[in-house]
């Protein structure tokens, strides 16, 4: 007969019906004191900006997506490795989905190939963090720069990474971030935007009003990943 056991620990912590119980005696079905506590800790953790809840990081993503306010078809660039919800959810927001290749050595987006598949109507580029291990944001950022596009940090697996001693998370205009466990809740700490130009002022500014997820239940210590020096 085969177990299945657990990669991050244990999924239910020893005093969650007690946890649970509470909250239902103070009211709090999604709200309340410690969501808010968690948020600030969370923000800090992860390098400053604005931890936000929501209900899942599919959706935070989604709403991050929504108040950019891009022109319908507008496309939006994945690494080809990634998990398939999250294109999913920006065709769901009415974007192209555009993929870029991978670097065969870290498996995370090849900037190179992202500046290859760029068109008129790309707006957003995602570099995926992945297996503890950041992309090459140097690269990346000089591409968004050069083309005026928007980041979007994926670092549902790289929780704790750093590039060059920076928290994953704080490059692009926006991150969301999964504790231990992909499946269930996610964590974004959402950045203010940055400027662009002035036809996509409104969009920058309504990414400032970008909403995500927090884990509540994250089993480990948010430094599983490991920092990524080389250039």
């Amino acid at each position: 007969m085969l177990t299945a056991i657990s990669r991050y620990g244990a999924r239910v912590l020893p005093n969650t019906e007690e946890l649970v119980a509470a909250c239902k005696v103070r009211g709090e079905f999604i709200q309340g004191a410690q969501i808010a506590e968690f948020e600030d800790a969370f923000a800090r953790r992860a390098g400053g900006g604005i931890a936000v809840t929501a209900a899942y990081g599919r959706m935070a993503f989604y709403y991050m997506l929504k108040a950019l306010d891009l022109p319908r078809g507008s496309e939006i660039i994945f690494p080809s490795l990634t998990f398939w919800v999250v294109p999913e959810l920006a065709k769901v927001a009415g974007l192209t989905v555009v993929f870029a290749d991978v670097d065969p050595k870290t498996f995370t987006i090849d900037a190179a190939s992202v500046e290859r598949v760029i068109t008129e109507k790309t707006r957003v580029i995602v570099p995926t963090h992945l297996y503890g291990l950041s992309c090459d944001m140097d690269k990346v950022e000089a591409v968004a720069a050069r083309h005026n596009l928007v980041v979007i940090e994926d670092c549902a697996h790289a929780l704790g990474a750093t590039f060059k001693g920076r928290a994953v998370g704080t490059f692009g205009s926006g991150a969301r971030s999964e504790g231990p466990r992909r499946g269930r809740r996610a964590a974004v700490a959402e950045r203010e935007a940055r400027d662009r130009s002035a036809a996509d002022g409104t969009a920058a500014a309504n990414l400032h009003q970008a909403v995500g997820v927090l884990d509540l239940a994250v089993s480990g210590p948010l430094d599983r990943g490991v920092d990524r020096c080389e250039p």
